[in-house]
């Protein structure tokens, strides 16, 4: 394979960013040498954070931007490929474009600090052939569970990279108690307006509900309360089961499902495991599984669940907040499927038509076509506020 090696990048790009992306492209890339997964986030991000018009007749700046990230990988062989595979995979043609000048072409092989002294651009070039040839899989993810509110325009931008194109905000606490039933007004607004806007931008579209636990007598009571009014207005309820004890609270939600009235198709039970998702399929009820690195559920338990309960009423969610959590396990679970041998028809049933059908029963889910390719404009605002910084 023919490598060229043009002059490296990295001067000519520090010289022409400004302190603040210069800033940011340094703790970017300490970030991803200490913690590799946050390339995933942070390579999308180098576009708009350090421009994008030429540096020189080889590199533009997010080009030459992209390198330093993947230059920091503390990855070596197949874990490398892998990684950057990936980042091809889910990337926009800039971000692809990227990957295969820094690998494929610019990276000599034998460059001490770059990627070819780990893993060889032929590895990395039969890994992305094994992985993409014949596939050509465009998955749309709908993220049924996730707090938005808490995470930041870089999470926006890394989501619609990785086939997000519609959530529905839950409702959240604020890490304490409130102090006033009044502070409700303001993040209501906010959440049915601001977030709304924010989203679009990144080309997602943005819905709201809320969610209740039951497991004390007083939340038992509303519960209730509040499947009264699904009920009454004839909407979809969704329940979080118990973070602790999850199996007796979990029968115990639907003992409360089953006293309103509410019809089960109605009603999806969130955050569940392997020992709670029989009984809330057997009710008729919806299952809700939340990805989180390290607690609930990961995408391989997910992908045996699936096996073994089917993909019918299944939703996946991150339920991603200001916590540890991450936005794109619901990508790396449509990944895990397929990797698992399940095909395109089941990963888009969980991932899209599954939260399309669930919300839709609500009358109230109108998913924007139009919203197929981002179309973030720099002049739009809400309210006179804008996701623009410094005025340009």
């Amino acid at each position: 394979m023919a490598v060229i090696s043009p002059a490296d990048p990295h001067l000519a790009l520090h010289a022409a960013l400004d302190a603040t992306a210069r800033a940011w492209l340094d703790e970017a890339t300490e970030k991803i040498a200490k913690h590799p997964s946050a390339i995933r986030r942070l390579f999308p991000a180098a576009r708009r954070r350090c421009g994008h018009t030429r540096l020189n007749d080889h590199w533009t700046r997010d080009e030459a931007a992209r390198a330093a990230p993947l230059t920091a990988l503390p990855l070596h062989g197949r874990a490398l490929a892998e990684e950057v595979t990936g980042l091809h995979r889910h990337g926009d043609p800039a971000e692809q474009r990227a990957v295969l000048k820094h690998v494929f072409c610019e990276i000599p092989p034998d460059r001490v600090t770059g990627l070819g002294a780990r893993a060889h651009p032929d590895v990395i070039h039969a890994e992305l052939q094994a992985r993409t040839q014949g596939r050509g899989l465009t998955v749309r993810i709908f993220d049924p569970h996730i707090h938005m509110n808490s995470r930041s325009t870089d999470d926006y931008e890394a989501m619609y990279a990785d086939g997000a194109r519609a959530a529905v905000e839950l409702v959240f606490w604020m890490g304490r108690p409130r102090t006033s039933s009044e502070s409700f007004y303001d993040y209501f607004d906010a959440l049915l307006g601001w977030e709304p806007y924010r989203a679009t931008q990144f080309g997602i579209q943005h819905f709201c509900t809320s969610a209740l636990d039951s497991m004390t007598p007083e939340e038992d009571e509303a519960l209730a309360r509040r499947l009264q009014l699904a009920v009454e207005h004839g909407l979809p309820a969704l329940v979080h089961t118990p973070h602790r004890d999850k199996a007796t609270g979990t029968r115990r939600t639907l003992d409360v499902v089953r006293e309103s009235g509410i019809a089960p198709d109605l009603v999806v039970l969130d955050h569940l495991n392997e020992l709670t998702v029989g009984m809330v399929l057997d009710s008729g009820c919806w299952a809700g599984f939340s990805m989180y690195p390290r607690t609930k559920m990961s995408e391989d338990r997910m992908v045996e669940i699936l096996k073994d309960h089917g993909t019918q009423r299944v939703l996946v969610n991150s339920a991603a907040d200001r916590g540890r959590s991450d936005p794109l396990k619901t990508r790396r679970t449509a990944d895990a499927m397929l990797a698992a041998g399940f095909d395109e028809a089941a990963v888009e049933r969980v991932m899209w038509s599954n939260p399309v059908a669930f919300y839709g029963q609500s009358g109230r889910l109108e998913v924007d076509p139009a919203l197929d390719e981002p179309k973030p404009d720099d002049q739009s605002s809400f309210e006179g506020n804008s996701i623009r910084r410094g005025g340009v």
